[in-house]
Parts: C-alpha cells; structure tokens; sequence
C-alpha cells in the first residue's frame, strides 16, 4: 500500500494561543502555536522542554508558618518545631517543640534575634541560645512577645498591649521596674526607621522617636491601626518619595497601604 504522506509538518511552537478556535491554528513555516501546554518551556529553536522544578511538595504534611531569611540564614516553623531551611531545600531543626505560635525575627548585624511569646531567644553560628540571666538587681532577660524590632542599640518586643525595650548595647537584658510602655490595647505594629519606631495597637498608630524611649512620646498619627504582621521595609525612592532613607509600608484595615518615613512623615 502506498505511504500517506501528512497534510503538514510540524518541526517547532511559536508559544500558545488558547484565544483562537483550535480548528483554525494552522502551521505556517513549518512551526504552529499549541492550543494547550502546562509546565513548558520553548527554546530559542522553537522546541518544547519540560519546564523544571521541584516536583513534590518539599515538605508535605503542611503546618509550616513564619517563614523568614536575612539572605543567609532561612527559618520557618513546622508543627511545634523551628527548622532552617537548607541551600539544598533540605531542612534542620533548630528548636524541637519551640511551640506553634507565630514565630518573629529580627536581624541585628548577622545575629538573629526571635520570639513567638512564650520562648525568646538569638541564633548565632547556626545555633539557637536562650538569654542568659543578667544576675544582676532588678535586671531580667529580655520577656518574651508576639512582636519584636531592633532600634538604636536596643532590642524592642510587644508582648500584648506592652513594649519592652531592653537596656542600651544590652539586648538580652531588661529592667522589670521601668523598660516598658502600655498601650491601650493589644500591640499590632513595632517598625523601627531611622530615627524613631512606628507602634499601632488596636485603635490607632503612632510614632515613637528616638533617644530614651522610657521618656519618649508616642505622637499621634492616625485614628486607625496597622494590620498584624504586614509591615514590608522599602527604600523611598521605589515609592517615589526623595531623600529619605528606608521608610515603611504598613497596611491599615480601612485604608489599605500606608507610608511611614523618618521623623514620624506619612502619607495615606
């Protein structure tokens, strides 16, 4: 019997056109569109790869929560356990039964400070250590919080509707007599720039300048509160305001984003 030749040949994919009637996508010089391809990559010869990636879920099971890097170090809780995700995306626990509450981090020259509000504590060279006692009068290791931030030589945490702030160039130790402030409600946003520190709970924000913070005011800023655990640092000039250095966007529950810059400036 003789051969049946085809009515055309395909030798390569120009991409995907899931726009027209796949009865009229055509070949023209050999190559055509695909009406339907998932997970694809074309070449620069027109010939089709499977797109990589990494297959199944790296961790199947779930329950991973406060995922967090600096760029070196990467860190996420899972179950009631902290891990550190690995270059290989492989991981190590750090902290067995650290707890399932949210975990937060702070990064203060390479050194990383966290809490989830019941355990607070560094990380340095890849090791997890609890603050020591300070063994001295009326000093106590930084309180644990839900909330926690670095500014000008101090370690700050929320924990409920009080910040803690510890002794200056002593971040581990407090003094339980006088290094806190109260809100009003539950504290929801603590975003340090460069000369004072942005604070919401529940009903309003403010912000907190520098110096001693025990004698700093909170100035009133807005009669609305931050939305837990949105703050996102960026450099001013990517939000088109000049000559500020690294203010902050926090989201707010009526109004969506807002700006924080240096000397308490914001904008709506």
């Amino acid at each position: 019997m003789p051969k049946t030749q085809p009515m055309f040949e395909i030798k390569g994919f120009r991409g995907k056109n899931n726009r027209a009637d796949p009865a009229r996508i055509l070949p023209s010089g050999g190559t055509s569109f695909l009406v339907e391809c998932r997970d694809v990559d074309i070449d620069d010869e027109f010939m089709i790869h499977r797109r990589g990636g990494f297959g199944p879920p790296i961790f199947p099971g779930g329950g991973i929560h406060s995922l967090w890097s600096n760029g070196d170090v990467c860190l996420f809780v899972q179950g009631a356990d902290l891990k550190r995700l690995n270059p290989d995306y492989t991981a190590a626990a750090i902290i067995s039964g650290a707890g399932s509450s949210r975990m937060v981090y702070a990064d203060v020259a390479g050194t990383v400070y966290l809490t989830n509000g019941t355990l607070i504590g560094f990380m340095q060279d890849g090791t997890f250590n609890l603050f020591p006692d300070p063994q001295q009068t009326y000093k106590s290791p930084m309180v644990p919080g839900h909330l926690i931030e670095y500014f000008n030589g101090r370690l700050y945490v929320a924990r409920d509707n009080e910040i803690w702030f510890s002794d200056p160039m002593a971040l581990m130790r407090t003094d339980m007599r006088r290094n806190f402030k109260q809100l009003p409600s539950r504290i929801t946003l603590l975003s340090a720039v460069e000369d004072g520190i942005y604070v919401s709970d529940r009903e309003r924000t403010y912000f907190m300048g520098g110096g001693d913070p025990g004698e700093a005011v909170l100035i009133d800023k807005a009669d609305y509160p931050a939305i837990p655990h949105t703050v996102q640092k960026i450099n001013a000039p990517r939000i088109g305001v000049l000559g500020l250095p690294d203010p902050q966007f926090y989201g707010c529950r009526e109004w969506g984003f807002a700006w924080g810059g240096p000397g308490g400036s914001s904008r709506i």
